[in-house]
């Protein structure tokens, strides 16, 4: 999770960035997530934009979303000034992840929720959207609160109703946050998941130009 434009606080980025690394550890497949304040150094262009941030542009010294030999990445990038989205597919999910299917996730969860002002529900369901279309079981996700509050979270997913995710998150206090925060360290201490060790799990995985883009 790269929040370049600064759309989240630290809870918010931190619940984010745990659905993804363990999308990563289940499945061995990668979600980026990038937020750009403008596409300036993009010539406005947020294909061009997705593209390289995919294939070129190093993350945490790491270039290429993916791993190198199964290039099973996915990018999801949104540009703020310009209101435009972008979702970048490596060659080894073009089967899984169509470019109509990742238009149609974007469509359900960037497009409504960004247009509302509520960015981190928009990145998050889209995450989890594309996380299923990969491989990855929802229901197998928990944030750490224990007892009912996870099963909670899965039902708002898999009911397609995202719009309750962040109250439920938030709603049973800060306690919530500092344990979304301690898994997130622990798993990047211990798995090699997420951007903290992706130089340590590697990476170099490449796009065959398939995704979609579009506005908010």
């Amino acid at each position: 999770m790269y929040d370049y434009a600064y759309l989240l606080d630290e809870y918010e980025e931190a619940a984010i960035e745990s659905l993804l690394m363990d999308v990563d550890n289940a499945t061995g497949n990668e979600i980026v997530v990038v937020t750009l304040v403008n596409l300036d150094e993009f010539n406005g262009d947020i294909d061009m934009a997705r593209y390289r941030y995919f294939n070129d542009i190093p993350l945490e010294g790491v270039t290429g979303i993916g791993k190198k030999e199964l290039n099973n990445g996915v990018l999801i990038i949104v540009a703020w000034d310009e209101s435009e989205w972008g979702l970048e597919v490596g060659y080894g999910l073009e089967g899984e992840l169509t470019d109509s299917e990742t238009g149609r996730i974007a469509r359900k969860s960037i497009v409504p929720y960004f247009g509302e002002g509520d960015y981190y529900t928009g990145l998050f369901v889209c995450s989890a959207l594309v996380a299923e279309e990969i491989g990855y079981d929802v229901e197998r996700f928990d944030p750490g609160t224990g007892g009912d509050s996870g099963s909670s979270l899965i039902d708002v997913l898999l009911e397609e109703d995202p719009f309750y995710i962040l109250y439920w998150l938030f709603s049973s206090g800060f306690d919530v946050a500092v344990v979304l925060i301690v898994i997130l360290i622990l798993l990047a201490l211990f798995t090699g998941g997420g951007k903290f060790l992706r130089g340590v799990a590697g990476g170099g995985g490449r796009s065959g130009g398939g995704g979609a883009s579009g506005r908010w």
